[in-house]
């Protein structure tokens, strides 16, 4: 049946690691008292895309101009005459929802999460007005609370509010990879690890991605050698 709004949670071995409330189309008003939301338009479906988080374009002086944390999305206003009509995003954080016209949050997402202010407060220190540190974090292009420290075979990811038919669920399979590499007269042969875990809810399906590290000079010329093998006993 549809409905007006929703909340879809994700969990990894049952604590919650992140939550976007969904929300109908909804638009600015214009009321004796300012501007209001409208109430959400009830719905059955809303793909979870930056397209649908907060951003996108606003006009200001004739020119139209994107919003730096997502061009993509909506709900991006910079000028008041421009409220009335304008929509507002489906997707949003539950404990940041829009209630003025000019606030302006990060996107909330489930997907690929941009390189805004969220992943850099979360990745980068600054002392004394000084760069002081970068997390390698700050490369994962995941949604800071979907950035696992590490995962391990058997261990289960649930998605909540995704799918018709209950809850999506994905266990962590065992990874019998490795990769044998050598660069000149250099080797390395080491068992892959998992990189990313990408899921796809309506079509009951998940991938990996898996990475090995290893670092070398580059010489032009140098002969490189790469290759998978399945590894025994894993």
């Amino acid at each position: 049946n549809p409905v007006k709004q929703m909340a879809v949670n994700v969990y990894f071995e049952n604590q919650r690691i992140h939550s976007i409330q969904v929300f109908g189309n909804r638009f600015w008003k214009k009321n004796l008292f300012g501007f209001s939301i409208t109430e959400p338009e009830p719905f059955t479906e809303i793909p979870l895309t930056l397209d649908n988080a907060y951003g996108g374009q606003d006009e200001w002086d004739g020119l139209r101009f994107p919003y730096a944390n997502n061009g993509a999305g909506k709900g991006f206003i910079w000028e008041k005459e421009n409220v009335p009509g304008k929509p507002l995003p489906n997707l949003e954080d539950p404990s940041n929802l829009i209630t003025k016209w000019d606030q302006r949050p990060d996107p909330a997402g489930v997907g690929m999460c941009p390189l805004n202010s969220a992943r850099v407060m979360a990745n980068v220190k600054v002392e004394n007005g000084k760069l002081a540190h970068v997390s390698p974090r700050l490369f994962n292009v995941a949604f800071p609370p979907m950035v696992l420290d590490s995962v391990s075979p058997g261990q289960e990811i649930r998605v909540e509010g995704v799918t018709l038919n209950g809850d999506f669920r994905f266990k962590i399979p065992s990874i019998s990879l490795g990769a044998n590499i050598s660069v000149g007269d250099e080797n390395w042969n080491d068992q892959l690890k998992i990189e990313q875990i990408g899921l796809i809810p309506d079509k009951q399906q998940a991938f990996l991605t898996l990475r090995y590290t290893y670092q070398y000079d580059v010489i032009p010329f140098e002969k490189r050698f790469c290759e998978l093998n399945e590894l025994k006993n894993q």
